[in-house]
């Protein structure tokens, strides 16, 4: 009897894997999806360490976005804090001036609602000690929040193949990411509303 497998060899290294799956702690990467099929730590080193690699830079990059966020809403609010005390002073100076006689003074009101429309170019409103952003500035700001966001969900859905190189690649990366990026303390009490958020659920 001929069988047509007779005289052939099977390498298994060369059939696809099937993406592993663990709900505990475990060492052993190859066959890990990193959560996309497409992203599968095969049975080499090279393509371990490629992905290892990826998942520490991954790392690096939320926390130099993570300043960057922090260091636009600082600018924002130090250039409006700016403009609010030059309005101020002005507003000042106008109200203690003398009026003509015949000319009634000016309402301080009247200048609130100038000083409100002369921020960001007059597109914006105080209220309660905020400021209404342009909505040019606000979608750059939430861009921003929603990359950090993706980023922070997917690096946690990482830590959840409960592997310990593809962990230990996460939390190398953000060592090296806040030791970089994380260096300059602010001393303001209050400095950053994301100070001590890392990769964490939101």
């Amino acid at each position: 009897m001929d069988h047509s497998m007779h005289g052939t060899t099977m390498d298994m290294g060369d059939m696809p894997m099937r993406c592993k799956m663990s709900m505990v702690w475990n060492t052993e990467p190859h066959g890990i999806c990193l959560v996309f099929p497409f992203l599968q730590i095969q049975r080499s080193t090279s393509s371990l360490i490629f992905w290892l690699s990826f998942l520490a830079l991954l790392s690096v990059f939320f926390e130099w976005s993570r300043l960057y966020a922090g260091s636009l809403d600082r600018q924002l609010r130090s250039t409006l804090r700016g403009a609010g005390g030059n309005l101020a002073a002005a507003g000042a100076a106008v109200g203690t001036s003398t009026p003509r006689s015949g000319q009634a003074r000016r309402p301080s009101s009247a200048l609130g609602d100038a000083s409100e429309e002369a921020l960001l170019g007059g597109r914006s409103r105080q209220a309660w000690g905020s400021v209404r952003l342009p909505v040019s500035i606000q979608t750059r700001r939430s861009l921003l929040y929603t990359l950090n966001l993706a980023i922070s969900f997917y690096l946690m859905l990482i830590i959840m193949t409960y592997n310990a190189q593809c962990i230990g690649a996460v939390l190398f990366g953000a060592f090296v990411g806040h030791f970089i990026f994380q260096r300059n303390f602010d001393l303001a009490a209050g400095g950053g509303e994301d100070d001590g958020k890392g990769l964490s659920c939101h």
